[in-house]
């Protein structure tokens, strides 16, 4: 018969019951006396070990797991006294604890605080950290259940406890371990677990989590269900925005997707979180040092001068890196030293001195090292930033052992001009499709590329030093073209440097790394474009000439559309070289693809645009979804009146939104005038008087283009903030100019962004109901209606199944009306198809939602 769990009930001889403290899915929790009258917590773990089938799984799992920590001593560990089965029953006597995590910060809640105080908190995290690592290291072991229920305060100190899901690194393949994974709590799960797989770094991921939800109340995943959970560890990004600005790059680690990325232990992560408080503003406060008489480098206030170039160790505040040995000086520029060093622990590292810093700001500098630090991918040399101060950045990296110019020199050796064209083009190919990777997702070129920063580790490639000239140098006033000058692209030389910097500084390195001569012999671009001369490409095989010519254009609108497109070319399968390559089985996933820069009319379906994002909201929060209702897009005026403004969300990244606005512009005879990182500032010239034209001042429509991140630390979605202002005319012809072209340009921009979107870029909710679409033909007709079954729905957009194929990327889409009566159509545009097994297709489409057409006098009421 069952164990008898009741008040004065004793279980154990000897251990009387007194209260019962807690219950959850494994069992459950009763204080008790012991004997001598100490009071002890007893956890009955439901499921009988004398029973069959699936009946004992729990207590078996938790038996199992015992037996790999009963052996561990440590403080904060929860000790374990007693382990005895009583009738079957799994009963397990540990020390009583004061309260756990959970409750802690209940308390602090109630009190009107959002969480436990920061240095309270990593004072308690510090002690999970210990023990976590002494597991993990010594033992091979991870908990695998890290949340604040698990962590008990006893006297002020941190207890780890609940060991059900313990398991070894060595059974990662056993049945044991997938046991554990289907019982682990989804809300703080790695997301390599969700995958079947077990890594050194899943507590770490759960600490990380902890760490957010115990200081702001929040959690960076919220998903529904375990579904909605399991998309969201290993695909979406986590949201820390919560958290307190300097945190949110080092939680981001933590979080990171691939396990290797994060912190090397618990107690690095949290020695990083606690230095990004104590250790950084001491730093930023240091005093000024002026600049060296001989200094080249532009300087600015706050500069920090580089030590001499004789120095046997770097000139590096007192603390920072004491406990490296540094060996040599591997290069030595006027903005960047880079030292050989040995770490405490024996592994050689390098260590990057970035100089000439002083024309940022302390803050602004902090916010673009968080942006550096979020530019994660595996072909990126990582870096670590170990001390920030004005004027000076110092980073650790791990060894470069070899580059690619040492292997040209190596290929030199044996008499060869150059690298071999096979393996080159392995190299350029790994280079070109990250580059077009990170510009896309970060809008950040490298605009530094040389041998040198091209790593070769064991045959794959990786970038050194990407993101410091965009992000660092050029905004501190920095020289980056002159820094670089052998490789450097004609446009670096401009205001105006464009999207293909990148293009013509691998095609020159192709070149000289192949036949071992520079195209142009080493000279300057304002030199050879002086005087004329055309790259000198007779040595390289006659298919790689037009190639490498048209990537080194001086006109960067005539080299390849990227870097991938480049390569591409020189393997002989360009879609511009070869048009079959661009043929695909099915014709409507190319009809989509195809369509999706095409300008579209607007359609109207009788419903008033600012009342679509309210009967989108109330529809999904019918079904269970968030009522978040997106702004309407509508554009507005100043006090004024002399300006529109127009903003809306798009799912592009920062890299992908420009190249929009470059098509936007082509289709509508515009040209840019001014851009930076974050804006543009666009011209449509108008006709003007005689008279204007004789003074040189013709009126013109400028349109200044603001983009930012929703969330620094993700790539999409990003807010699009417009301003259209007519220049050199009269109001009252400029309120005539909005009234025939304002709408019409913030239409064409909006569809532009939007319907090239990525991603939806709000929360999709299961719609698994009938729905009805009505394709829309190139003439604006309404074809016949298609039953068609739903997937999910989002205020952005709407992923459904389609019976068969259509000639069209445009549909109007009926869903019902949120009162219960009639529908709603809304039209939208089909970026994203796949066909299925079954002859259906999976189909995602954008709402189109139209713009609120109103009169610039209405805009200004």
């Amino acid at each position: 018969m069952p164990v008898e769990k009741r008040p004065d009930a004793e279980p154990i001889r000897g251990y009387r019951l007194m209260e019962r403290l807690g219950a959850g899915g494994f069992g459950e929790v009763w204080k008790c006396e012991a004997p001598g009258g100490i009071f002890k917590a007893v956890k009955f773990v439901y499921g009988s070990l004398n029973g069959f089938g699936n009946s004992s799984v729990h207590a078996e799992e938790e038996l199992r797991a015992l037996q790999l920590i009963k052996s561990i001593r440590h403080p904060f560990l929860l000790s374990i006294d007693r382990v005895e089965v009583v009738a079957g029953e799994l009963v397990i006597v540990t020390e009583l604890a004061d309260e756990n995590l959970h409750e802690l910060w209940e308390h602090y809640l109630n009190r009107g605080v959002a969480g436990v105080p920061r240095e309270e908190l990593l004072g308690y995290l510090r002690e999970v950290a210990e023990v976590l690592d002494l597991l993990n290291q010594k033992f091979d072991l991870q908990h695998l259940d890290i949340k604040p229920r698990n962590l008990f305060l006893v006297s002020n100190h941190v207890k780890v406890a609940d060991f059900g899901l313990v398991n070894s690194l060595s059974d990662a393949v056993t049945a044991k371990l997938q046991a554990a994974m289907s019982a682990v709590t989804p809300l703080y799960a790695a997301p390599e677990l969700f995958l079947g797989k077990l890594s050194r770094h899943c507590d770490q991921y759960s600490l990380g989590i902890v760490y957010q939800e115990l200081l702001t109340g929040t959690l960076p995943f919220r998903g529904k269900n375990l579904r909605q959970l399991l998309l969201e560890h290993t695909q979406q990004d986590p949201d820390l925005q919560a958290l307190p600005a300097h945190d949110r790059a080092i939680v981001a680690r933590a979080l990171a997707k691939n396990p290797e990325h994060r912190f090397a232990s618990c107690q690095d992560f949290i020695r990083a979180l606690h230095a990004e408080v104590t250790a950084a503003p001491a730093t930023l406060d240091a005093p000024k040092k002026e600049p060296a008489a001989d200094e080249t480098v532009v300087t600015r206030l706050g500069d920090t001068p580089r030590p001499p170039r004789g120095a046997c160790t770097p000139n590096l505040p007192a603390g920072v890196l004491a406990d490296h040995r540094f060996l040599e000086c591997a290069s030595n520029s006027p903005i960047l030293e880079v030292w050989r060093a040995q770490g405490p622990d024996g592994n050689k590292k390098d260590v990057q001195i970035l100089f000439g810093l002083g024309g940022l700001g302390a803050s602004k500098l902090r916010e673009t090292l968080a942006r550096l630090q979020s530019i994660q991918h595996p072909a990126v040399l990582a870096r670590k930033p170990v001390h920030v101060e004005p004027g000076r950045v110092v980073f650790v990296t791990d060894p470069v052992r070899e580059t690619l110019r040492t292997r040209a020199h190596q290929c030199q050796a044996r008499k060869q001009p150059g690298i071999p064209r096979g393996e080159l083009v392995e190299y350029v190919r790994a280079a070109a499709e990250v580059l077009d990777y990170l510009y896309q997702q970060h809008g950040v070129q490298h605009l530094g590329l040389n041998p040198r920063n091209l790593i070769l580790d064991h045959g794959w490639l990786q970038l050194a030093e990407f993101g410091y000239a965009q992000l660092l140098w050029s905004p501190a006033g920095q020289d980056i073209a002159q820094r670089n000058i052998r490789y450097a692209a004609p446009d670096l030389f401009t205001a105006l440097p464009g999207r293909h910097c990148d293009q013509y500084s691998l095609a020159l390195i192709y070149a000289e790394m192949l036949t071992g001569v520079h195209p142009f012999r080493g000279l300057a671009p304002k030199a050879y474009l002086a005087s004329g001369l055309a790259p000198s490409l007779d040595r390289l095989p006659d298919p790689d000439r037009a190639v490498i010519a048209r990537a080194l254009d001086p006109d960067p609108l005539k080299r390849w559309a990227n870097c991938t497109e480049m390569l591409l070319a020189l393997e002989g399968t360009s879609p511009e070289l070869d048009k079959q390559l661009q043929e695909q089985p099915d014709h409507f996933a190319r009809l989509i693809a195809t369509q999706r820069g095409a300008k579209k009319k607007t359609v109207y379906t009788g419903i008033d645009p600012t009342d679509y994002a309210d009967l989108l909201a109330r529809l999904i929060q019918s079904g269970g979804g968030q009522a978040q209702t997106p702004k309407a897009v509508v554009a507005s005026a100043d006090q004024a009146g002399d300006h529109l403004r127009f903003q809306f969300i798009a799912g592009l990244p920062l890299g992908a939104a420009k190249e929009r606005l470059q098509v936007f512009c082509q289709q509508r005879g515009a040209r840019i005038v001014c851009q930076d990182d974050s804006s543009s500032t666009v011209q449509l010239d108008l006709p003007g008087s005689i008279w204007q034209r004789w003074w040189g001042q013709p009126a013109r429509l400028e349109l200044t283009i603001e983009m930012a991140r929703v969330n620094l630390m993700s790539a999409t979605p990003i807010e699009i903030n417009a301003r259209l202002r007519a220049r050199h005319c009269t109001k009252k012809k400029a309120a005539e100019l909005y009234d025939r072209m304002g709408n019409e340009i913030f239409e064409g921009l909006q569809q532009d962004f939007l319907v090239n979107s990525e991603k939806r870029t709000q929360e999709r909710l299961l719609w698994p109901h009938p729905i009805t679409i009505i394709p829309i033909g190139s003439d604006g007709r309404p074809d016949e209606p298609i039953e068609c079954r739903g997937k999910d729905l989002s205020h952005t957009g709407l992923g459904f199944y389609l019976p068969h194929d259509l000639g069209t990327s445009e549909v109007l889409i009926e869903l019902p009306h949120p009162d219960g009566e009639g529908i709603i159509k809304i039209p939208a545009t089909l970026v994203r198809v796949k066909r299925c097994a079954d002859g259906w297709y999976e189909v995602g489409g954008l709402f189109r939602m139209p713009t609120h057409r109103r009169s610039h006098a209405e805009i200004c009421i």
